[in-house]
């Protein structure tokens, strides 16, 4: 029996893969590079997003990390999932990436819709759902779900 990991990540990595140092030789470049334009004090390591599959995250030096970080779990379901670059190669995620709407002001005309079909479609059934943004780090991390009292 295929599991669901392996219906949609066939070539995943079975282990890690680490050949260099964290950060390595090309991350510590790249970091201090980066450094010029950019406050890098709380990066780790320069990702390689093309590279990295599933579970597992690559970085410029060719290391394959098992990434129980997940980025803040925002990628849990996995890097270069191909349902996932699919839907984003759509008109709704091109008109929502271009104008990061603050959705709990200024709701879209098909907002109601997105969110039936998505995410209160995975809500439990036995309850009534609702989607709320109650604190100023939900725009930041996406809309929080909870139970309608």
């Amino acid at each position: 029996m295929v599991t669901i990991s392996e219906k949609y990540f066939p070539n995943e990595p079975t282990k890690p893969f680490v050949h260099t140092a964290i950060p390595g030789p090309e991350s510590k470049k790249q970091l201090a590079e980066l450094a010029e334009v950019y406050d890098t004090k709380a990066a780790y390591f320069i990702t390689d997003y093309y590279k990295s599959l599933g579970n597992y995250i690559a970085d410029a030096d060719g290391n394959l990390l098992l990434d129980s970080y997940c980025q803040i779990s925002s990628i849990a379901l996995g890097y270069n999932n191909p349902e996932l670059l699919k839907v984003a190669k759509s008109d709704e995620m091109a008109v929502a990436l271009a104008n990061r709407p603050a959705l709990a002001c200024f709701p879209s005309t098909d907002y109601k819709q997105i969110l039936k079909d998505g995410l209160l479609a995975v809500a439990p059934k036995e309850k009534r759902w609702k989607v709320i943004h109650s604190r100023r780090t939900d725009f930041g991390y996406g809309e929080s779900i909870s139970w309608n009292w």
